[in-house]
């Protein structure tokens, strides 16, 4: 029994060492996001600008989509009665 233990601690010491390398590798090579958008060209930078600003419901489009969502006109008939209305 006493025999298996260091062959375990030979493995676990050379599986720590082998994820730590990768992770380091991953670490050296692997360009940062700010670094990857200033390699960019200007019109994928503009994308992206234009997705964020989406995601934080910054964007002139998407305050007018939510404008225009919640202005409808009471006077329009399919707004004011259910759909199952027109049926008997």
């Amino acid at each position: 029994m006493s025999s298996t233990l260091p062959f375990i601690a030979k493995v676990s010491v050379y599986c720590a060492g082998a994820a730590a390398f990768g992770w380091a590798l991953m670490k050296v090579t692997v360009p940062s996001p700010d670094q990857v958008y200033k390699e960019m060209a200007p019109d994928l930078q503009r994308a992206v600008d234009m997705r964020r600003q989406m995601a934080h419901g910054q964007a002139p489009l998407a305050a007018q989509a939510r404008a225009q969502a919640h202005m409808t006109p009471s006077d329009d008939p399919d707004n004011v009665k259910p759909v199952w209305s027109d049926r008997r």
